[in-house]
This record gives C-alpha cells, sequence and structure tokens, in this order.
C-alpha cells in the first residue's frame, strides 16, 4: 500500500494501486488452483484404494466359495459386464462396487475349464480393471496373486495376473 496524492488537497489518501491488486489475485488464483490438483489427485488415489479393496474382496470370496463348494463358482461364457461371472453374491457385489467407481467393463477370465451342474466350471480366474490415477490395472487371481498387471490366460490355460 502506497500513499497516493490527491489533487483535490495536500493530504495524502491510503490505498491499493491496479498492479497490487492484479497481483494480488493472480497469488490466489495459482494457490487455488495447486489446492484443486492436489485434490483431484487425493480423490484419484482413493478411488484406486476402493478398487483394489473390492477386488482384493472378490479374491478372498473366491477363496472361501472353493473351500466351501470345491470350485470357485464360476460360469464359462460369463463377462465381468454380466456380473455373472461368479455364481457367489458377495462377489458380484464386488464386481458391480468396482464397475461403479471406475466405468470400466474390466477383464474376467476364466482358465482350465471342466464341466460342472452350472455348465463349465473354470479351475482358474483372473479379474482385472484400470485404476483411475494412472494408467495401470489392478489384478486378482485364483491363485491369491493381488498385484498391478491385467488378467492373462497362460500356454496352459489357467487364468492369471
Amino acid at each position: 500500500m502506497f500513499p497516493t496524492n490527491t489533487k483535490l488537497g495536500s493530504h495524502l489518501k491510503l490505498g491499493f494501486t491496479f498492479i497490487e491488486l492484479l497481483v494480488s489475485i493472480a497469488i490466489l488464483g495459482a494457490l487455488a488452483s495447486i489446492i484443486l490438483i492436489a485434490t483431484n489427485s487425493a480423490r484419484d488415489k482413493t478411488k484406486d484404494v476402493a478398487i483394489q479393496q473390492n477386488l482384493e474382496s472378490i479374491r478372498t470370496a473366491g477363496i472361501i466359495y472353493r473351500s466351501d463348494y470345491g470350485n470357485y463358482g464360476t460360469i464359462s461364457g460369463a463377462d465381468c459386464d454380466t456380473t455373472n461371472f461368479f455364481v457367489h453374491k458377495p462377489v458380484k457385489d464386488a464386481i458391480v462396487a468396482v464397475r461403479a467407481i471406475h466405468n470400466s467393463p474390466g477383464t474376467c477370465l476364466l482358465g482350465d475349464s471342466a464341466p460342472g451342474t452350472l455348465g463349465l466350471i473354470a479351475k482358474s480366474w483372473a479379474v482385472s480393471f484400470p485404476l483411475v490415477s494412472n494408467n495401470s490395472s489392478w489384478c486378482v487371481d485364483s491363485k491369491g496373486r493381488s498385484v498391478s498387471g491385467v488378467a492373462i490366460i497362460d500356454p496352459n490355460d489357467v487364468a492369471t495376473c
């Protein structure tokens, strides 16, 4: 704040110059944009953690289902879009939750299928969905893996990450 002379008298009038106001507004704008960027980044990372937790619950529920019923409760020919990939409701709910976070069909693969009461029942499965904050994906599989990567079928017809 610099004193400025007025033409009406000999006393000084105190106030901000136009340049000082513009500089102040520019600084506040820069600080607001930094905070906005940091907030969006934190929001995306929170979504990534939610995706990873839901995929982890798919892995855990699949393992529990297998210990109870002798198979993973997967149905050949289904995909992540139909949510009929697994017959077990907690797994279906987790796939729906991941799709709600990141509107992506994801990748759900079945490997080494064998005849079962519901059709072909897979002996292995892998599920991956893209993360929000970067260009990577998170994958879980029937072998207990929970890693950064995508679901694939290996040369032995086993679904894996």
